[in-house]
């Protein structure tokens, strides 16, 4: 058996313009009483943060194909501003599901955590511009 979901709207670059298009996901779940809870707010929240990257990471794969190969040097800076448009469309896609997503989170949290989420969800939502997180270590060691 399957579930059909709407997902928040997906914006992709589409021959070199940002679309934003509709978004539908689909996933197996067990019928009866022998089917899984629903998953944790915090499980919740990680997943919105996959769910995006892995958004980004397809779509930045698709503007990297179409790419010529043929004067690969004289394009990247057109990439690069497709990437960059790209990864500004999509933070603020996140950072409105993330905003919702740590209100539903916070209602779960006893008060010693609250803080400390509030604190750090603040932190990243405004945030300015992109850096590299782990760059001198990206292998985790």
């Amino acid at each position: 058996m399957f579930e059909i979901s709407a997902s928040p709207p997906l914006t992709v670059i589409e021959s070199g313009r940002i679309v934003t298009t509709p978004s539908v996901r689909a996933r197996s779940i067990s019928a009866g009483p022998a089917s899984r809870p629903n998953k944790s707010p915090v499980r919740q929240a990680r997943a919105v943060l996959k769910d995006a990257a892995y958004a980004v990471l397809g779509q930045m794969i698709a503007a990297i194909e179409v790419q010529p190969l043929a004067g690969a040097a004289r394009g990247q800076e057109r990439l690069s501003a497709q990437i960059g448009a790209l990864l500004d469309a999509q933070i603020q896609v996140l950072r409105g599901r993330m905003g919702d997503t740590v209100g539903q989170v916070a209602a779960t949290l006893p008060a010693r955590h609250l803080r400390m989420l509030h604190d750090e969800h603040q932190r990243w939502d405004t945030a300015p511009g992109w850096r590299l997180i782990n760059a001198a270590d990206p292998c985790g060691t």
